[in-house]
């Protein structure tokens, strides 16, 4: 009965592990660049089922329609991700359906890119559900790199839009 009892408890931690394997490959997927729909939101096709997802990047904010260097914000994240493979860090869905990712081309984050060219600004989503707000240490790493931009007087930093 023990023998029984060692192979059962075996079987469970082989499904236990396999389990989390699946879930880790569900949060990282591979995603290919479709297009750009502004300066932090674009579509990917899913390299797994060929889906399409729209994803928003988690923790940053890029010039809306009608405001300064929104059609330049709009061309660097689409240079950051044209012709890449695409990973990234599911943290949510927000109320327009979009995914909610911390996107990385080449291991770097693609939020940290455009901070530092001026395309985007650190936001720390104190309007969002806990669960999908950026934590404070993010948000302040990012505020930094905006911070070194803002000094450079890059992108929305630039005298163009202040």
């Amino acid at each position: 009965m023990k023998k029984w009892g060692g192979i059962i408890i075996g079987i469970l931690i082989f499904f236990l592990i396999l389990a989390q394997v699946f879930l880790a490959g569900l949060r990282y997927e591979k995603f290919v660049f479709k297009r750009v729909v502004d300066g932090d939101t674009f579509w990917v096709t899913n390299l797994r089922d060929g889906s399409e997802w729209k994803v928003r990047l988690w923790g940053v904010d890029a010039p809306d329609q009608g405001e300064c260097y929104f059609d330049e914000a709009n061309m660097e994240l689409e240079k950051k991700l044209v012709g890449k493979k695409i990973n990234f860090e599911k943290m949510g869905r927000d109320n327009y359906g979009r995914i909610l990712a911390k996107v990385y081309v080449d291991g770097v984050g693609v939020e940290e890119m455009l901070v530092a060219a001026g395309a985007a600004i650190a936001y720390d989503a104190k309007d969002v559900h806990d669960e999908l707000r950026p934590s404070k240490e993010y948000v302040d790493e990012l505020k930094k790199i905006e911070e070194k931009a803002r000094n450079e007087k890059r992108g929305i930093w630039s005298v163009k839009c202040l």
